[in-house]
């Protein structure tokens, strides 16, 4: 599959030029190598050239691997998922028209986080009702989860006089196992927290992450009117809102309450974590200043690392900074992948937070 026995070199270059955009050398890859179109890289994502192309909105590159024949129905090792889940996250929506029209399965269910090829263009990352009527309008149903991201209120009404089961429904673990509360809260639907709260969700569930509903809406950014029901329903303002919502003083009397809570063994040093992969320099800052436990390593993403790790994957250089002259370790291996955080860096191509850490004297 790869040329020479044990030589990966042919495959490691088409799957670089197709995660690349690189049209011209995929073409004279594919020519040369017409055996690997769907070969899966060696590394845990275990991705073909098309789930590679789809994910980094490559046009050109999914057109040629279509053209010559790549299957749209391998699901990566990673996440299980097709490359059409991947483009419904991240490519533009002419990258998901050409795939749904090569035969992707739209509904695309069984999928790591749960959420089918309409979750991940909704519940993800940002939501994307460009795509999501796209699918819709090929056979793509709505469930509770892209129906809450969606704001459909009377979707989700109608999904809890099916099942009133469902105010209390849990996301994977991917996702922190999140309550449908906290989803509504994290995508700013007041109606649909209005029309959970009133349901009986409870506003002071907890995910994996310890997060409150309250404490979600603050990390990503939900408008006052959320928060304001939030805490008129009972929600408790815990520490990690009230430091992403810059209420500094009552983070410092709570910290008073209980120093080591930030701790290496703290309950809330995860907001370090959570702070960083928000890009929430200010919280970054506070939580520095008031002795965070820098070095400790906490389970985000199904992933127990630092938070130095956290700016790795994202590429938050001037965050990388401020913890690197905090004292960070970059040194520390994280639990699954037993990688450093120059290891993340260089996988997930952040090449400034690579060349920082390599400024710094980090070595391989």
């Amino acid at each position: 599959m790869t040329g020479a026995a044990g030589d990966s070199a042919p495959l490691d270059a088409l799957l670089d030029a197709a995660e690349q955009g690189d049209a011209a050398r995929l073409r004279h890859l594919l020519n040369a190598h017409p055996d690997l179109i769907d070969a899966r890289s060696g590394d845990f994502q275990q991705q073909t050239a098309l789930h590679k192309a789809a994910w980094r909105n490559h046009p050109a590159c999914v057109r040629l691997l279509l053209d010559r024949g790549a299957a749209v129905d391998i699901r990566d090792g990673a996440d299980n998922a097709l490359a059409l889940h991947f483009a419904a996250e991240a490519a533009d929506l002419a990258v998901v028209r050409v795939l749904v029209e090569a035969g992707a399965d739209v509904v695309g269910a069984g999928d790591d986080h749960q959420l089918g090829v309409l979750g991940w263009a909704t519940c993800l990352g940002w939501v994307r009702e460009d795509v999501a009527d796209y699918l819709l309008a090929k056979g793509a149903q709505l469930d509770p989860w892209s129906a809450v991201a969606l704001g459909r209120v009377e979707a989700v009404r109608g999904f809890l006089a099916g099942d009133p089961a469902l105010v209390a429904a849990r996301m994977s673990a991917s996702e922190h196992r999140r309550t449908v509360l906290h989803h509504a809260a994290a995508k700013d639907r007041p109606a649909v927290v209005r029309l959970l709260l009133d349901a009986g969700a409870d506003p002071n569930a907890t995910d994996l992450a310890g997060a409150t509903p309250v404490a979600t809406a603050a990390r990503e950014g939900a408008g006052e009117s959320v928060i304001a029901m939030l805490l008129q329903a009972g929600g408790r303002l815990d520490f990690a809102a009230a430091v992403h919502l810059g209420r500094h003083e009552l983070a410092e009397a709570m910290l008073r309450d209980r120093p080591g809570r930030i701790g290496p063994d703290g309950e809330d040093t995860i907001v370090l974590h959570l702070a960083v992969s928000r890009r929430k320099v200010e919280a970054v800052r506070w939580l520095i200043e008031h002795g965070v436990a820098v070095d400790a390593k906490r389970v985000l993403w199904d992933c127990n690392h630092t938070a130095l790790h956290c700016t790795a994957a994202d590429g938050s250089v001037d965050i990388a900074r401020m913890l690197l002259d905090a004292g960070a370790d970059p040194g520390v291996r994280d639990d699954k992948y037993g990688s450093t955080v120059l290891g993340w860096a260089d996988f997930c191509r952040q090449a400034d937070v690579a060349r920082l850490l390599r400024e710094r004297g980090v070595k391989e």
